[in-house]
């Protein structure tokens, strides 16, 4: 094909009527309006066509983008610094991506009752609610009431925590000077663990037991496995029986 024929065809195709596109400052004013339709194809099929296993894994991905977009991102701690960010939620032993949002940036006039991250997680997980799937997912997210409401979906959570939330104990808090030394706090389901390492580490979880922090035969199988990368701390629960009956 010619490259003026190419660029002809590309100037006349649209995914979506836009004498029917709502203006800026409308309710339903979307700014994927143009693209909505294939975005909510391929979601449609991808739910369709496959069911994730147990462990789902929620996090921020990018698409490499250096042009003019109202919602373009830049991380500057990432690898890739600008571009588009996009939340997902992907079947964790293979990477299948089985939800995904597009972040379109601040919207001032939202009131959240929650948190930024507490929104993404109960909207991207919401498809696979009282399932009894486990979600993973990073700081940036997790707060003991995100864990409460999935949990009350049927759905456990597992995830670093930033020891600053407000929701945790004072304890929380508390500096951890030995390697190894550790404090574990359970209310219902839901257990706190923060323990030193080469640094403090905490997570919030209501996959796993105490008992299996409490265990001294636990600990030392921990710190057998603490430096390979390919040991995941879920997998050593499993292994041991250490996960929560279903």
């Amino acid at each position: 094909m010619a490259k003026n024929r190419f660029e002809e065809i590309s100037q006349f195709l649209h995914l979506n009527d836009t004498s029917r596109e709502p203006a800026r400052g409308e309710t339903n004013f979307d700014r994927l309006y143009k693209c909505r339709p294939a975005l909510t194809a391929v979601l449609r099929n991808v739910q369709r066509c496959y069911l994730p296993t147990k462990n789902i894994s929620v996090d921020e991905g990018m698409i490499a983008f250096k042009g003019r977009l109202s919602f373009r991102q830049y991380l500057p701690a990432k690898p890739t610094k600008y571009g588009i960010k996009v939340w997902m939620a992907a079947d964790s032993s293979n990477g299948y991506v089985v939800n995904f949002s597009v972040y379109l940036g601040s919207e001032g006039e939202i009131q959240r009752r929650h948190r930024l991250g507490y929104d993404v997680v109960m909207h991207i997980v919401r498809p696979f609610f009282n399932r009894n799937h486990h979600v993973f997912f990073d700081n940036f997210f997790s707060s003991p009431v995100l864990l409460d409401h999935l949990l009350a979906q049927q759905t456990y959570a597992c995830s670093t925590v930033r020891c600053t939330r407000k929701e945790l104990l004072q304890c929380a808090k508390n500096k951890l000077r030995e390697p190894g030394q550790m404090i574990t706090q359970q209310r219902g389901n839901l257990l706190f663990v923060k323990w030193h390492d080469k640094r403090d580490v905490a997570f919030l979880s209501t996959c796993f037991a105490r008992r299996a922090f409490l265990d001294r035969a636990a600990q030392e199988e921990w710190k057998k496995h603490r430096h390979s990368k390919t040991t995941c701390l879920g997998c050593l629960h499993s292994k041991h029986g250490w996960c929560r009956s279903r």
